[in-house]
């Protein structure tokens, strides 16, 4: 009994142990799941979905199989009725040689296998085939399982290119398309246009990767800025507190052909940093012609709360460029409007504001389709202003010196308006703003160090300003020259600046305006030093002369 017990015991561990092995092949052996990487013009921002519509049996001919090669295709039973009830059943059944009234299901699956390999030779069908599918599926959604479908993260730009990438996919025949909304989408070999971007393509076994363009196109929003210091358009810009900016939004008009009616609207939503110049300012050019403002052709309309300007064309295919004439697909939508630069911009916080396209997303009914955003950004700059005296080697910050802050070098009374901030959090010492357009607030021209001896100007836009010490505190000499400053933004990211004081760099970003103030000589008095006295007193007065203009120099610096 004991060596049958063992023999029995042995007997069970080689089969627990084959059973294991034949579980960690067939785990070994799993077909390994594959991806769908989808392109397009537009794209970004938008999402694609990918729906099985036949499983694939893979090749296990070893003499003739390949990564991507399958043995059958099977319809999966979602896609049952769509086939049956489409006009283009009869061509199914006759692809099948169905010649049954009521055929079974296994048998008009098999037909629309043939059906699908048929339109092999003709892409329109195949295009109008897809088209059709994605109709039916976005009426049908909830009939399918999760298994079959999968959506992928919002496309982004991987190098340049509008990309979504949906991973996991089992392999098969799937139907492939992007949120709706796009236009202008011609088959890939030209000619007649289909109603949608919906693809029908395979996803390989093994892992593999399957690529598919897009053909068509998303509406896209382009913005711009003046910038004011050379009046060219570009994506940021620089501006001073009070200025008033001219913003561009720039769009093609898309193909409208398979709609009725089209709805196309730009929607920009401005920062605080901003205030709306008003509607008036609004211009719209339609290839380079003016379109006349009324309800027929668009409307304009701010919401102050939410601080969103919003250009609409209730019906875009109904607006004329001049004359009689219609707009056309990929003509050129610019709208340019004006805004103020208030006190809550600055080079950390950015005047900014973002525009995004709403339009027509369904031919076949309402919906709405939102652009990727486009946004511009304009920037202020400050400089801050540290007055000292020497004590022992010691900076002592200096109280009582006054200063005009212009932009002319030999005009120290024609400064620039400021305001006082008087609870400036986190900033030591006076701040003033660049008075705004509107402000009301009592500004000043010249400005006084306080016990702290540092004065913040906020709100410049790059340039050459001249900093001129009006008057000294009593006991010290005023600074004989105006201190020049020039700011400076990086071109490729404007919050980022470099300052030059009288012509020497100061490092990146540091805004600080270092100024001495010396002390006055004293006479001597009547018999307080000898003849010695007076005749060093002489020779340092000639020193004082040789060297004070370097002296001065050194200490407007």
């Amino acid at each position: 009994m004991k060596h049958f017990k063992r023999a029995a015991a042995m007997l069970l561990a080689v089969v627990l142990s084959l059973c294991l092995a034949v579980t960690a092949f067939a785990e070994g052996t799993a077909e390994a799941k594959g991806s769908l990487t989808v392109t397009g013009p537009g794209l970004t921002g938008k999402t694609v979905t990918a729906v099985r519509m036949f499983t694939a049996n893979a090749n296990t001919n070893a003499e003739t199989s390949k990564d991507n090669d399958f043995d059958s295709y099977t319809l999966e039973d979602a896609w049952l009725e769509f086939f049956k009830l489409d006009p283009r059943y009869t061509a199914v059944k006759n692809a099948g040689n169905i010649t049954s009234v009521s055929p079974s299901d296994q048998e008009v699956k098999d037909a629309v296998v043939a059906y699908v390999e048929s339109l092999r030779a003709s892409e329109k069908d195949l295009a109008k085939l897809a088209d059709d599918a994605q109709t039916y599926y976005r009426n049908n959604a909830s009939t399918f399982t999760t298994t079959m479908k999968k959506e992928s993260e919002p496309a982004t730009d991987v190098a340049g290119t509008p990309t979504a990438t949906i991973a996991n996919l089992q392999s098969g025949y799937y139907l492939v398309f992007p949120e709706m909304g796009s236009t202008g989408n011609p088959l890939p070999s030209g000619g007649e246009k289909r109603g949608t971007d919906a693809m029908l393509v395979n996803v390989p076994k093994n892992g593999g990767n399957t690529a598919a363009a897009i053909k068509s196109t998303y509406p896209t929003v382009e913005k711009k800025v003046k910038n004011s210091t050379d009046g060219e358009f570009k994506p940021n810009g620089t501006a001073q507190v009070g200025e008033k900016v001219t913003f561009e939004l720039t769009a093609e008009v898309p193909d409208m052909s398979d709609y009725t009616r089209y709805t196309f609207k730009f929607v920009d939503t401005m920062t605080k940093g901003l205030d709306f110049a008003g509607t008036d300012s609004v211009t719209v050019k339609i290839d380079d012609k003016v379109i006349s403002k009324d309800a027929s052709a668009y409307t304009a309309t701010y919401t102050a709360e939410s601080k969103t300007l919003t250009i609409g064309f209730d019906d875009l295919k109904t607006v004329n460029k001049e004359g009689s004439t219609p707009v056309a697909t990929g003509d050129k939508i610019v709208v340019t409007y004006e805004a103020y630069i208030n006190k809550d911009a600055s080079h950390t916080d950015p005047a900014t504001n973002k525009v995004h396209l709403e339009y027509s997303n369904n031919p076949d009914g309402s919906g709405k389709g939102e652009s990727t955003p486009s946004e511009s950004k304009v920037y202020t700059y400050e400089i801050k202003i540290d007055k000292f005296y020497k004590d022992n080697e010691t900076n002592k910050p200096l109280a009582g010196a006054t200063f005009t802050l212009t932009t002319s070098e030999t005009d120290s009374t024609n400064g620039i308006d400021l305001i006082n901030d008087d609870a400036a959090e986190g900033t030591t010492g006076l701040v003033y703003h660049v008075k705004g357009h509107d402000e009301t607030g009592t500004s000043t021209k010249v400005v006084t160090t306080d016990a702290t001896g540092k004065i913040t100007i906020k709100g410049l836009k790059e340039g050459t300003y001249y900093l001129h010490e009006t008057a000294a505190p009593t006991g010290f000499n005023k600074l004989t020259h105006p201190i020049k400053i020039e700011i400076t933004a990086d071109t490729s990211d404007l919050s980022q600046f470099t300052y030059k004081v009288n012509g020497i760099d100061n490092t990146k970003n540091d805004t600080t305006i270092k100024v001495e103030n010396v002390k006055g000589v004293m006479l001597p008095e009547t018999g307080s030093i000898g003849t010695i006295g007076l005749t060093a007193l002489g020779v340092a007065v000639v020193l004082l002369g040789v060297f004070a203009p370097r002296k001065k120099k050194k200490e407007n610096r």
